[in-house]
């Protein structure tokens, strides 16, 4: 798996670098500062992006991904007990929300749980199309 973590925080690239040191190829790149997101995103399995800090600017780039990068998963991590940021991130089109801090175990839970659901609605859509229901 590959996994891309967008983050400024130096605490939690090393919490995910340890947390995925033996189950993923795992880099960090900075909070991007420019309006689209750079290449670095492009072949990533998995993309973390950090909300904490910055929420709007982070739920945009959730958006943006999404639209760019209709394969990946996206998994925002956030303050512990944000409901309303766990909502938000649905709809920017995340496919999950961990609170911050977590446990190691927590994170490679959420990871298989947000990998799993792309997967099966991959599989499905896949199922569709040779049925004949997809897009033509």
């Amino acid at each position: 798996m590959n996994v891309l973590l967008v983050s400024d925080s130096a605490t939690l690239a090393d919490q995910c670098a340890r947390a995925l040191a033996k189950t993923a190829e795992f880099a960090v790149i900075p909070f991007p500062r420019t309006a689209e997101p750079a290449d670095d995103f492009k072949d990533r399995d998995l993309v973390i992006v950090d909300v904490r800090e910055a929420r709007a600017p982070g739920l945009s780039l959730i958006s943006r991904l999404r639209a760019g990068l209709p394969l990946s998963s996206l998994l925002a991590i956030g303050e512990r007990f944000g409901v309303a940021d766990d909502m938000a991130v649905a709809e920017a089109g995340g496919d999950g929300y961990l609170g911050f801090p977590f446990r190691d175990s927590e994170l490679l839970a959420k990871i298989f749980l947000v990998t799993s659901i792309t997967e099966r609605e991959l599989r499905a859509t896949a199922k569709s199309f040779r049925r004949g229901e997809g897009d033509s």
